[in-house]
């Protein structure tokens, strides 16, 4: 009935300045956010105040693949778009996190830049490698043109940051 309202404002968001479509694809409610989707005026790439993150940014962060999948459906999705506390974007959060499933969606969406860096110039293949998700590292490097020497703002590399945590098996396929 809400979402029937002739006013009703869709991109409205909570002081902490998360939208209705954000809090939806965070806590992972599939349903919520096909209903969001479905209006014509809804804002996909609206950030929250807070960290700057978006539905597809939070929707990555916690794995809800159903989720991401529905955002990447939509024609104006920013898929590159960075946090602003951070500069994290879906990808490397995802990266981070594990995400298996969700990077590969990602890895697939038109226009997606896997050699972006955060703030401190950690990219998604650095974050990867960090943690020992050789799954993830593997998917990286099947990608055309990925920058296996970015390095971030401290001088360290994917290849350095497998080498210090003991990701033998990453070391090899770096």
């Amino acid at each position: 009935l809400l979402l029937n309202m002739k006013n009703i404002d869709v991109n409205k968001p909570a002081k902490n300045g998360a939208t209705p479509l954000r809090i939806a694809s965070g806590k992972g409610h599939k349903d919520i956010v096909e209903l969001l989707l479905n209006m014509n005026n809804i804002d996909v790439n609206k950030p929250d105040k807070i960290y700057g993150s978006t539905p597809l940014c939070i929707a990555s962060n916690n794995g809800h693949k159903d989720i991401v999948e529905l955002l990447l459906n939509m024609k104006n999705i920013d898929v590159n778009k960075q946090q602003n506390s951070s500069g994290d974007t879906p990808l490397s959060i995802a990266s981070y996190k594990g995400h298996n499933d969700v990077v590969e969606l990602l890895l697939n969406a038109k226009n997606i830049d896997f050699n972006i860096a955060t703030n401190t110039e950690a990219t998604p293949l650095y974050f990867a490698s960090d943690k020992g998700h050789k799954d993830i590292v593997e998917l990286l490097l099947n990608m055309k043109n990925i920058d296996v020497n970015i390095a971030t703002n401290t001088g360290t590399t994917p290849l350095y940051m497998a080498s210090a945590n003991g990701h033998k098996d990453i070391v090899e396929l770096l």
